[in-house]
């Protein structure tokens, strides 16, 4: 009789962690995918790691990047498509890769990628 309780405890704790693992949304449209990725990059910028790691290194000027995303929401490919006079190229290149290493919290299909761009202002 334990031994039946403990299985039954056992599954209702793994159905439960199932569910709580994916609680990302899911968008499977480019409004929707470039959408979220707005909001969470404007976030990021606002009050994020984005924005502390920025503050860390002095970074100032805009960058406008073209994003492709895919996958599970991970940063795919990185390409400048614009930068203002007061902007370095180092910094550049240091918030390209920080960038590549992003990966969005929200779930799309594996299969398709996503293009879009933006503009980080400092």
């Amino acid at each position: 009789m334990k031994n039946t309780t403990r299985n039954i405890l056992a599954i209702c704790l793994l159905i439960s962690l199932q569910f709580a693992c994916s609680s990302k949304p899911f968008y499977d449209t480019q409004d929707k995918v470039v959408e979220a990725a707005y909001n969470s990059l404007n976030q990021e910028m606002e009050s994020g790691s984005l924005k502390e790691w920025a503050t860390a290194r002095g970074m100032k000027g805009s960058y406008t990047f073209k994003l492709t995303i895919g996958g599970k929401g991970d940063v795919v490919t990185v390409s400048t498509l614009e930068r203002s006079e007061d902007a370095e190229v180092m910094q550049q290149n240091d918030l390209k890769n920080y960038v590549k290493t992003m990966r969005f919290q929200f779930k799309m299909p594996k299969s398709r990628t996503y293009q879009f761009p933006y503009e980080f202002k400092f």
